[in-house]
């Protein structure tokens, strides 16, 4: 009797999953915007703690040869991202 118990659970552990994952990964992109503005105003000091927030957000540098370069260019400039 509990298998089938957890056979019916399956598809909703499944869903929550996805959910919690694609959740997870919207949140890693939206933050990109200030992360890349509070990097791109740092001062040459603090470069060595700038580095690891880079590799952290190394990434969505793949996005840069995709249609969403643009919205992500535009979206960090809504944070005041500024390119030196």
């Amino acid at each position: 009797m509990p298998s089938k118990l957890t056979d019916r659970n399956l598809p909703l552990a499944v869903f929550g999953c996805t959910f919690y994952f694609g959740w997870m990964l919207l949140v890693y992109v939206l933050s990109a915007g200030p992360v890349m503005t509070l990097v791109s105003q740092a001062s040459p000091e603090s470069k060595k703690f700038v580095r690891p927030v880079e590799k952290i957000y190394a990434p969505l540098g793949l996005l840069g040869r995709t249609p969403l370069k643009e919205p992500l260019i535009w979206y960090a400039k809504l944070w005041g991202y500024r390119k030196k």
